[in-house]
């Protein structure tokens, strides 16, 4: 166990994630099993229909609501993006241009493919190898520009950086999907269902790992015919507002690990973790007046036994009761995918 600080999440906003990404996401794959999926040729996204359709399956109460208001759901597109890239489906992302005036692709007879094989594999496969799968694509992205510091997760509320000359200077060093792997297992190691605060979390970082994330020896980089010292905060920048944020946050700074590496673990945490259901957090319930990107608003956080589970590669087995009336029950923290599809018939 490592020690941190325990606090009380009484006064603050409390967030779980509300949907079940493992019981959607094979939803989604049967759909596109049982029907001629074919995609938009401008926008490359699914058919109002079949938005419509996937809203009632998924485990997002509000999807129907967004179809109607806006002719999509986001969290049907967040699972039929996953789907995508486990290769459970497959269909064109790159599209064709309409003649030398086209400013942008079209997607003509764009039909969404069922790959057989790949989820026949995949339903077969343990649960632990389910999971691992999942999680090896969230936490693998390696472009920086694509990273907590400058995009949020799915349910992240903090908002980042900048993006402003991502591709250069330190970012694109750093090895993002390792320190990922490393904060997941730090997690690991507090004590399942006691709410820490995040302040706690980013000193032990500080006094303990402060080479996490960023070298100690930022090598110098070249631009152009130039070479050009590499600083190691160059890339973040701070301000008043989300859209006057263009203060360097200097090297030497005495609170320079709080301000980057700090930040970073506030939107890690509500990244993959939050998204894969490994923890909860607690959010400071008053209006932020602080600096931009905010600081210090993601007060708490408390891991749970799946987080456990997936890092230790130990997955209870499910226990399945099947009653006198012939109704089953499947007791399992994760979604039994593989049980379901053979008790299914």
């Amino acid at each position: 166990m490592i020690e941190l600080t325990p606090t009380d999440v009484t006064d603050l906003d409390v967030f779980s994630v509300p949907y079940d990404l493992r019981r959607d996401l094979p939803a989604f794959v049967q759909y596109i099993r049982e029907r001629e999926v074919k995609r938009l040729v401008r926008s490359n996204d699914l058919s109002k229909a079949d938005y419509r359709r996937l809203a009632k399956l998924v485990s997002d109460p509000e999807a129907a609501d967004e179809v109607e208001a806006s002719g999509r759901s986001s969290w049907v597109d967040y699972v039929d993006w996953l789907a995508l890239k486990l290769g459970l489906v497959n269909y064109d992302t790159e599209g064709v241009y309409r003649g030398y005036t086209s400013t942008k692709p079209s997607y003509p007879d764009n039909y969404v493919i069922f790959n057989t094989q790949e989820y026949q594999q995949f339903l077969d496969s343990p649960l632990i190898e389910q999971e691992r799968r999942l999680l090896d694509l969230l936490i693998g992205e390696e472009d920086g520009c694509r990273s907590e510091f400058f995009h949020s997760g799915y349910f992240g509320k903090l908002g980042g950086f900048a993006s402003r000359g991502c591709a250069t200077k330190v970012v694109p060093m750093l090895d993002f999907p390792q320190a990922r792997r490393f904060l997941l297992n730090l997690l690991r190691q507090c004590e399942v269902g006691v709410w820490y605060s995040t302040s706690s979390l980013v000193q032990y970082l500080k006094e303990h790992h402060p080479y996490f994330l960023i070298p100690e020896e930022t090598p110098p980089y070249r631009l152009g015919w130039r070479e050009t010292k590499r600083t190691r905060y160059g890339n973040f920048h701070e301000g008043e507002s989300r859209w006057e944020s263009d203060e360097a946050i200097p090297d030497d700074a005495p609170d320079g690990f709080e301000r980057v590496e700090g930040r970073y673990v506030d939107r890690f945490l509500e990244s993959v973790p939050l998204t894969l259901g490994y923890v909860e957090v607690a959010y400071d319930s008053g209006p932020y007046e602080g600096i931009y990107p905010p600081i210090g608003r993601l007060k708490a956080f408390r891991v749970n036994s799946r987080l456990v589970h997936a890092v230790e590669g130990k997955i209870p087995a499910p226990k399945v009761t099947i009653q006198p009336n012939f109704e089953i029950y499947v007791e399992l923290e994760f979604y039994p995918t593989q049980v379901l599809s053979q008790l299914a018939p």
